[in-house]
């Protein structure tokens, strides 16, 4: 019957997601362990200088669970004493300090707003984020080495935070607002430029475009992820603000054919789903040829 035919689709795409997840996407137990030894690492250096460094705190996706293999990079923001003269004069200052307790054990670059730190046989770098306190609910940090701006890591990580507070129907949904970030990006992925890399939305973008799904009361993966696929297929998906709630749109960054271009590759997207077309849905293809959006193209270089 139709009825059957659907369930046996539901249950076969809950299957298949289920899998990918596990053998493609998520962390394996090594990354994330290998992860947190290099935080904990710097950490502990950093923390050797009080008379400068306040605090540290994990940030990002890493810390918010939400990070795909393979795992690149992972956020520490270091809290300094006394917000500095301008951003650039934060910046160097860690790059001194990390220079100074990692000499020759290790690689450094200044990256924007942060630091970049890469220790011999690793492919992790440690992006260490300078940062001093702004308020009770978040900091300042260096946006690209140059001003100051306000953030606040812990209203993105409420949003998919299991806590004691939350009951068990709450922490269901974080727990699949999680898998079906995760999913997402595994998918931006898979169109990323085939030059440079470059994929079509920028990473913390979409998963705060995640954020705002009306997700459905089941844990079926299939649904989920059709329904966060129908929802972007809106004029507004892309127009999102960050949670700590600067008013800055994440999307600002898009242009109408950009955003077009997107709303054809969600529409799409949807189809594959109800077909079940798992295979087309994440197969690796260039979105800004095959959608002609033009973009500044550099050859992608991971050179220390």
């Amino acid at each position: 019957s139709l009825q059957l035919h659907v369930m046996a689709s539901l249950s076969y795409g809950h299957s298949y997601l289920s899998e990918l997840l596990r053998v493609r996407i998520e962390l394996t137990d090594e990354e994330q362990a290998f992860a947190e030894t290099l935080v904990e690492h710097v950490s502990d250096a950093l923390l050797k200088f009080p008379t400068r460094v306040e605090r540290m705190e994990p940030i990002g996706s890493f810390a918010r669970g939400t990070a795909i293999h393979p795992l690149h990079d992972v956020d520490l923001l270091v809290v300094i004493k006394g917000k500095e003269k301008d951003a650039a004069t934060a910046v160097e200052e860690v790059y001194k300090l990390l220079g100074n307790t990692f000499p020759n054990e290790s690689s450094l670059r200044i990256q924007g707003k942060s630091v970049g730190i890469r220790f011999p046989h690793t492919s992790i770098t440690v992006d260490v984020v300078p940062g001093a306190k702004a308020s009770t609910e978040g900091y300042s940090i260096a946006l690209d080495g140059a001003i100051w701006i306000f953030t606040n890591p812990q209203a993105s990580l409420m949003k998919v935070q299991e806590v004691d507070g939350d009951d068990e129907k709450s922490k269901a949904v974080k727990r699949r607002l999680k898998q079906v970030i995760k999913l997402l990006k595994y998918w931006n992925l898979c169109k990323s430029c085939k030059c440079c890399g470059k994929k079509p939305l920028k990473s913390y973008h979409l998963e705060v475009m995640c954020y705002n799904l009306q997700l459905p009361d089941t844990e079926d993966l299939k649904y989920s992820i059709e329904q966060a696929f129908l929802q972007f297929y809106g004029v507004d998906a892309v127009d999102v603000c960050a949670p700590q709630g600067d008013g800055v749109n994440l999307g600002g960054y898009l242009d109408d054919h950009h955003k077009s271009a997107l709303w054809a590759e969600f529409r799409q997207a949807s189809v594959y789903i109800l077909d079940n077309k798992w295979d087309l849905l994440f197969s690796s293809s260039d979105f800004y040829e095959e959608r002609q959006v033009a973009h500044v193209c550099a050859t992608q270089s991971n050179t220390w």
